[in-house]
C-alpha cells in the first residue's frame, strides 16, 4: 500500500469518526453543552499528551507561540460549542455540510490576516459554496433560522482556529495543538460544570465515551494521514462524512433533508472540489520547481 492510498483510507477512517463523534452527541439529551464538550475533549485531553510523550514533543509548544495556540483553543472551543448547539436542533448531515464551510472562511482569514492572495477561482469556490447555503435554507425549509446563524458562525469560528494553525504549523507539532484545543476546552467548561452539573445515567454515559473515543480515533486518523501523504493531495476525501453523516441520520434518527437541500449540499461541495483541485495544483507546481 502506497503512502498516498493509505493517507486517503486514513482520511475517511477520520471521517467516519468525526460523522460518529456527532451522532452520539445527538443522541445525548438532556446534558448541558458546556458538560458535553468536557466530556468530548476530555480524551482527546488523554490521547493527545499520550501523543506529546510517545513522540517526545513540547508540551507547552515554543514561547513565541503560545498566545496563538490559546487563541487557537478558544476559537476552535467556541465553534464546538456553536456546532453542538446547533446539531441540537438540525439533522445530521446538514450541520456537518454547514461545518464544512469553514474551508472557505480559512481562505477570507488567510487573505485578512496572513496576507495570503486570494485568486479568482478560490473566488469562484466561495461563491459556489454560499450559494448552496440558500438552497439549504431556501423559503418554505424546515430549517430553524438562529441554529442556521449559529452553525455558520460555528464554521467560521473553526476557519478562524485553523487559520492560526496555517500561521504556526512549521512551528510546532500537530499533537502540541490538539493538546492546547483540549486544555482551553477544560478551562472553558469546568467552571460551567461546577455551577451547573447534570448526573448523567448509564445509557448517556455510554454515549458520551463513544463520542470521546470516536473524537480521539478522528484525531489520531488526521494526524497519521497527514504524515502520509499531503493535505492538498488527500483532504477532499474529508467529504465522505457528509455520507456517513446521512447514514446515520437515516438509521439512528429516521431523518433526511428534503429535496431541495441536497442542490445545497452539493454546491457546498462542489466549491469545496474546486479549491481542493486549485490547491493541489499549486503545491503540485511547486514541488516541481
Amino acid at each position: 500500500m502506497n503512502s498516498k492510498f493509505k493517507g486517503i483510507i486514513l482520511i475517511i477512517i477520520s471521517a467516519l469518526c468525526f460523522a460518529a463523534m456527532n451522532g452520539f452527541m445527538k443522541g445525548v439529551k438532556g446534558i448541558p453543552l458546556g458538560e458535553k464538550v468536557f466530556y468530548r475533549n476530555i480524551m482527546l485531553f488523554v490521547v493527545s499528551l499520550i501523543m506529546i510523550y510517545k513522540n517526545k514533543s513540547s508540551l507547552w509548544g515554543s514561547k513565541g507561540s503560545r498566545i496563538a495556540l490559546i487563541g487557537r483553543g478558544a476559537f476552535g472551543t467556541l465553534g464546538i460549542l456553536a456546532g453542538f448547539y446547533a446539531l441540537q436542533h438540525m439533522i445530521l448531515p446538514t450541520e456537518t455540510i454547514f461545518a464544512d464551510l469553514n474551508i472557505f472562511f480559512i481562505i477570507i482569514f488567510s487573505f485578512i490576516f496572513l496576507r495570503e492572495k486570494v485568486n479568482i477561482i478560490q473566488i469562484l469556490a466561495i461563491v459556489v459554496a454560499f450559494c448552496g447555503i440558500f438552497f439549504i435554507v431556501h423559503p418554505g425549509s424546515d430549517m430553524p433560522l438562529i441554529p442556521t446563524i449559529v452553525a455558520i458562525v460555528s464554521a467560521a469560528l473553526s476557519g478562524g482556529a485553523y487559520t492560526i494553525i496555517r500561521g504556526i504549523r512549521a512551528k510546532e507539532k500537530s499533537e502540541t495543538i490538539v493538546f492546547y484545543l483540549a486544555l482551553v476546552s477544560l478551562f472553558f467548561t469546568v467552571p460551567a460544570m461546577m455551577v451547573h452539573y447534570v448526573h448523567v445515567d448509564l445509557h448517556q454515559a455510554l454515549l458520551l465515551f463513544g463520542s470521546g473515543c470516536s473524537i480521539a480515533g478522528a484525531e489520531v486518523s488526521a494526524t497519521m494521514a497527514y504524515k502520509c501523504a499531503p493535505g492538498k493531495e488527500i483532504s477532499v476525501f474529508g467529504y465522505t462524512e457528509v455520507i456517513f453523516s446521512a447514514i446515520i441520520s437515516l438509521f439512528v434518527f429516521g431523518a433526511l433533508p428534503q429535496k431541495i437541500q441536497y442542490i445545497g449540499y452539493a454546491l457546498i461541495i462542489i466549491g469545496g472540489i474546486i479549491v481542493y483541485f486549485y490547491d493541489r495544483s499549486i503545491y503540485r507546481k511547486q514541488a516541481v520547481h
